[in-house]
């Protein structure tokens, strides 16, 4: 029941800039979409070309949404 929850709310957040905690990582980007099981962000730095990284739900630790981005 958590998953389905946190992954309506994941995507209700859509477009927003986030920061995703995992246990070996962390993930920073925009979230470009949200399945039932994955989580597909788009990586942006200035050193490389964007990348989509998709995230299992069940390996996120945390999410962070930056102020600036609320």
């Amino acid at each position: 029941m958590f998953q389905a929850f946190f992954a309506a709310e994941l995507a209700r957040r859509v477009g927003t800039r986030v920061e995703i905690g995992l246990t070996d990582r962390l993930v920073e980007g925009v979230l470009s979409s949200v399945s039932g099981e994955l989580a597909l962000v788009v990586e942006t730095t200035s050193y490389t070309p964007s990348v989509t990284t998709a995230i299992p739900l069940s390996a996120i630790v945390f999410v962070r949404i930056p102020a600036t981005a609320a």
